[in-house]
C-alpha cells in the first residue's frame, strides 16, 4: 500500500522532475466500440530509451468510468482481474528494449458512454522515471431493427493471452448460463486436458499450462452441453 501511495504522489507532482527513459509507442487515445462486444482491447508497446536497465510495474487509476462498465489490464505473462490496480510482478528491459505485453481492456457490459482510464508505468527501482497516459473508451450502443436483438452477443470467448503461453493463460468470457458453462482444453486429438466452470455472467478465467506439454491445443466455451466457439492455444515453455 505504501508504495501504490508513493507512485501515486509522484504522478501527481513529481512526473518533470527527473529524465524519462520509460515511454510508450504509438498508440490511439480513443478506442470505440459496441456495446455488445465482449471486451474493447487496445495494445501498447513500452519501450525503454534509456541506458540502464529498468524492471517496470503499471498503476491504472479510474478517472471517470460509466457505471455497469468493467476494465482490466495486461502486463508481462498475467492478465489481472479488475479489482487489481497495479501490477505485482515487474517487466525487465534493457536499454532501448520493448515489450508489447501491455493491454488495455474495458467490458462494457452492455453499457454506452466515455470512460476515462489512466495508465502509468514506473521503474520500481527509480519511481521518479515513469510516464503516464489516458485512454478513452467509448461504447456505442448499435442499431437495433426488428432481427436485431438476436444479434446482440449473449455467449462470448476472448482470445487467450498470452499466445503463445508459457505458465499461464487467461481468458474473458460471456455466458447466459452461469453454472452451465466451461471452458475446456483439449489437446489436438481431443483429449480433454482442462477445465473451468463459469460461475458468473461475465469474467476472466486463468488457468495454469506449466503442466501441459508444448504443443497445438484447443480451447471452447461449452454451455449446456452445446460447444459454442473453438479457438487455438499454443503452449510454448
Amino acid at each position: 500500500m505504501k508504495k501504490f501511495l508513493l507512485v501515486i504522489m509522484f504522478i501527481g507532482g513529481t512526473l518533470g522532475l527527473a529524465a524519462q527513459s520509460i515511454t510508450p509507442g504509438t498508440y490511439s487515445d480513443t478506442l470505440r466500440g459496441s456495446t455488445t462486444e465482449l471486451t474493447i482491447n487496445n495494445q501498447i508497446d513500452i519501450i525503454n530509451s534509456g541506458n540502464s536497465n529498468v524492471y517496470i510495474h503499471v498503476v491504472r487509476k479510474e478517472k471517470s468510468l460509466i457505471t455497469g462498465s468493467k476494465n482490466n489490464f495486461c502486463w508481462g505473462p498475467l492478465c489481472y482481474p479488475d479489482f487489481v490496480s497495479e501490477s505485482t510482478s515487474s517487466v525487465f528491459l534493457t536499454p532501448n528494449g520493448s515489450d508489447s505485453t501491455f493491454k488495455a481492456q474495458y467490458s462494457p457490459l452492455g453499457t454506452p458512454g466515455f470512460s476515462t482510464i489512466r495508465y502509468c508505468f514506473y521503474d520500481s527501482l527509480n519511481a521518479g522515471d515513469s510516464t503516464c497516459f489516458d485512454l478513452v473508451f467509448e461504447a456505442i450502443t448499435p442499431p437495433v431493427g426488428i432481427d436485431a436483438a438476436d444479434d446482440l452477443q449473449k455467449v462470448a470467448l476472448s482470445n487467450a493471452f498470452p499466445n503463445p503461453a508459457s505458465s499461464i493463460v487467461s481468458f474473458q468470457y460471456d455466458t447466459d448460463q452461469p453454472g452451465n458453462s466451461y471452458l475446456v482444453i483439449r489437446n489436438v486429438l481431443g483429449a480433454e486436458v482442462a477445465r473451468r466452470v463459469l460461475r458468473n455472467n461475465h469474467g476472466t478465467v486463468v488457468m495454469p499450462t506449466s503442466n501441459m506439454e508444448n504443443g497445438i491445443y484447443l480451447y471452447s466455451l461449452e454451455t449446456a452441453g452445446d460447444t459454442v466457439v473453438t479457438r487455438r492455444l499454443v503452449v510454448a515453455h
